[in-house]
């Protein structure tokens, strides 16, 4: 009976061909086979792949196949002519992953696929999670400990979910733990990083957690300093000594919390900057309370009093910049800035010298020379200003002011006192009541002193 249908069925087959040479109505009654449907594979389920598809019109069972690489040729029969439209791979190894594919298998018809087995559908990617190894990453820290702020980095010996906690003050307890970071990580990697800003200055506790769907595991604990946890703040004064320093100015200002540089820069106007002035000095330790200093000499100033120097400063750490800070300041030179008067006054009146001067350490008044000391009648002596009460005729002369400065000594510019009495001899120049040679060079000692 067998050999009879096959026959029928062979004589069916040439008919069917020669229609077709023939060009017959039973050309249009060919069709194709199905194309299989699209695959659905899981990701990261423990220790299997979940298959599932849609179903195909007219499909008796389906098939389905697994490869390493992305074609069904040479693939693994993992499934062959099932009734469902899904499947659970349990046989793949974790961590790999495969390509699925699906076809539909129909009833033969030698007019409509008569082979009853369809077209291999597009394929999809699957992977299993499977039991984490005890040491499940590796964190290569430890970190770059003077950044602003710690850079955790980690590899990851599997795929799967990793996650980054935090505690401080540093101790062991994961239970209070915050995370702080979630990697999901495609692939064994070695480069995953992390910057931690939010860790407040000084040490964190780290902790990393690796979480797949057979299980989670947390590695032993670490420590990462934070050496700054922000910008810092301006020194809370900043100060530039006036003329204490011959050709210099002396700047002070206590220790910035936090700081690894004091930036400068230098102004002739608020304007107008020194750019070749401009310089930078690193941050040192210092007792608490104390403060630093830094000696600006000032190149332009030649022995004088240089001219007004604005110093701005800004402290900076590898979290930035403070805001900025300003004094004001001159470099200490020649201390004498004009010369005293040439007075001339009546016996017994009183007389006063004066000399312009700027700060400085000492001042000694000299007559033709001589020191001069307070008394009832002289005071002053040792400050800008000498003052006579009744002046006499001793008193006329040479007067000159020695000031000590932070350049050293300098002698002012001299003046002459004459005294008179009461005119009555015009040339009794000292005014001693005498007509001699001492008037002689009391006159040319006013006239090359120049006063008028």
């Amino acid at each position: 009976m067998s050999r009879t249908v096959g026959g029928l069925t062979r004589i069916l087959h040439i008919s069917t061909f020669a229609a077709l040479a023939l060009g017959s109505p039973a050309e249009q009654a060919h069709a194709d086979c199905p194309n299989g449907p699209p695959v659905n594979a899981s990701d990261g389920l423990c220790g299997s792949v979940q298959l599932s598809w849609g179903t195909v019109q007219g499909a008796v069972g389906y098939d389905v196949v697994r490869n390493t690489i992305n074609t069904p040729t040479g693939g693994t029969p993992i499934a062959s002519n099932i009734p469902a439209n899904f499947f659970n791979d349990g046989s793949v190894t974790p961590q790999e992953t495969y390509f699925y594919f699906v076809r539909a298998r129909v009833t033969p018809n030698p007019f409509d696929c008569s082979s009853g087995v369809g077209f291999w559908g597009p394929s999809n990617t699957g992977w299993a999670a499977g039991p984490l190894p005890t040491l499940v990453f590796n964190p290569l820290q430890d970190v770059d400990t003077s950044g602003c702020a710690p850079v955790i980095t980690f590899g990851a010996s599997n795929r799967g979910t990793v996650e980054l906690y935090r505690n401080v003050p540093p101790n062991e307890d994961f239970a209070s733990a915050v995370l702080i970071s979630t990697w999901t990580t495609q692939q064994a990697v070695n480069n995953y990083s992390f910057i931690d800003t939010g860790a407040p200055a000084g040490p964190s506790t780290y902790w990393f957690r690796r979480v797949n769907a057979c299980a989670n595991i947390v590695n032993p604990p670490f420590v990462v300093q934070r050496a700054f946890a922000g910008a810092p703040d301006a020194p809370a004064s900043f100060a530039a000594t006036n003329w204490s320093v011959c050709d210099a100015i002396v700047l002070s200002w206590p220790a910035a919390p936090g700081a690894q540089f004091y930036n400068f820069e230098v102004f002739l106007t608020p304007q107008q900057v020194i750019p070749t002035d401009s310089f930078q000095i690193v941050a040192q330790p210092v007792p608490p309370g104390g403060e630093y200093t830094h000696i600006y000499e000032d190149p332009t100033n030649g022995g004088n009093n240089g001219p007004m120097r604005i110093f701005r400063m800004r402290v900076e750490n590898l979290c930035g910049l403070s805001p900025m800070v300003e004094a004001q300041g001159f470099a200490g030179g020649n201390p004498v800035l004009g010369a005293p008067a040439c007075t001339v006054v009546t016996l017994g009146s009183p007389a006063t010298l004066q000399c312009p001067v700027g700060i400085a350490s000492a001042y000694q008044w000299l007559h033709d020379g001589v020191p001069l000391i307070d008394d009832g009648r002289i005071s002053g002596s040792n400050s800008p200003t000498l003052q006579i009460s009744s002046a006499v005729a001793g008193d006329v002369g040479e007067y000159v002011l020695r000031v000590t400065g932070a350049c050293g000594v300098v002698n002012s510019p001299a003046a002459v006192l004459a005294v008179r009495t009461d005119h009555v001899c015009a040339a009794d120049f000292d005014g001693n009541g005498t007509r001699d040679v001492s008037d002689i060079f009391a006159f040319l000692s006013a006239w090359f002193a120049g006063c008028p």
